[in-house]
């Protein structure tokens, strides 16, 4: 900062009254002056994102930076989603502009400048509460917002505390705090009267019974299904940087799946046919990937999958290949997602609230 030529510094690392910043982004400007841009990795501005910058700047114009190395501005720069990576040439390396609109940079200064003034407040707060017992305050809401508390486990009941602790029941984090004030640490603590939710009702009383609960509708939902039957699961990366031109930031790129055909009613596991995809190269994978994806797939019979992911992964490779949308969107029609199903008639008390297939 101080050399006679400044050029913009990636990190630059500086301490106000025991507050320690790292800049992600220094430039110095024509006045003079610098320019501070934060980057994040989210798609739009939120409101802790200007509170992380007032903090930023009440740290860099502190005492003697600034005199020595005045703030001009201030911004935050997040990714822009709609960003799709142009195509360059083949084997050449990236044009300078190639990445120009990643990103969307919007101007914080005003809006940090009103903020300022609160940032000494917020510092003693933090000062005292590390140096002081341990704050009492009460679980709730705001341990998970905006971000999630690092001492979630400490304050809140765990399998460790209790068998089926009662975030299990789900709802509101509020509420869910309210129960835990009051003492009820497991599901089966609360009394079925306090609970209005009809979901939360069947968690509860499963939960006290002890048994898994499985109704009639899930066989009768499978039993119309005809057969071949595909059992379709997909692994991709959403990388917040394209690395292959025509994808846009965090798209979810395939790069492998697994699909398990099942031709007879009660085939024997050992009789499943499997059928896979894995690309190792390094190059797209997306185009190979739905070529043989349609083949494995055949022209009939349902394919499963658990919630909307594949539904989306199977879009998204119709619109980067348009030869390709018709059999990709006849696949789309066969899709038969099973967490409907499986939430309307299946629960198992150590599922704790939660029907994801993890």
């Amino acid at each position: 900062m101080a050399a006679p030529s400044p050029k913009p510094i990636f990190e630059a690392t500086l301490e106000h009254e025991g507050v320690l910043i790292r800049e992600d982004l220094l430039f110095p400007t024509p006045s003079g002056s610098w320019r501070i841009v934060e980057v994040k990795a989210s798609t739009s501005l939120k409101d802790e994102h200007v509170q992380d910058c007032a903090i930023q700047a009440w740290v860099h114009e502190g005492q003697e930076t600034n005199s020595r190395y005045p703030l001009e501005r201030i911004a935050l720069a997040h990714v822009n989603n709609q960003f799709v990576l142009p195509a360059g040439e083949s084997g050449a390396s990236p044009a300078a502009d190639t990445f120009d609109g990643l990103f969307v940079e919007v101007d914080l200064t005003d809006e940090v400048r009103r903020l300022q003034r609160s940032v000494p407040r917020w510092v003693e707060a933090a000062k005292e509460a590390v140096a002081g017992p341990e704050p009492r305050v009460g679980v709730g809401h705001h341990c998970h917002h905006p971000y999630a508390c690092p001492f979630i486990d400490h304050c809140w009941p765990t399998a460790q505390d209790t068998r089926y602790p009662v975030q299990g029941l789900g709802g509101s984090k509020k509420h869910q705090g309210e129960w835990i004030a009051r003492g009820y640490t497991d599901i089966r603590d609360v009394p079925g009267a306090e609970i209005d939710s009809e979901q939360q009702l069947r968690i509860h009383r499963v939960t006290i019974q002890g048994e898994p609960e499985l109704l009639d509708g899930a066989r009768e939902f499978v039993e119309a299904l005809p057969f071949p039957r595909f059992y379709l699961d997909f692994e991709a990366i959403g990388p917040a940087i394209p690395i292959w031109p025509g994808t846009r930031p965090y798209q979810a790129l395939p790069f492998q799946y697994s699909c398990h055909v099942e031709r007879v009613n009660g085939a024997p596991q050992n009789q499943l046919e499997h059928r896979e995809f894995l690309d190792l190269s390094g190059d797209p994978p997306m185009r190979a990937l739905a070529e043989q994806l349609i083949v494995d797939l055949e022209d009939a019979g349902p394919v499963f999958m658990y919630t909307s992911y594949e539904r989306g992964v199977i879009r998204d490779l119709a619109a980067l290949f348009p030869d390709l949308a018709g059999p990709l969107e006849a696949i789309l029609d066969r899709l038969v997602d099973l967490h409907p199903v499986v939430k309307q008639n299946y629960y198992h008390p150590d599922m704790l609230g939660s029907w994801s297939i993890k």
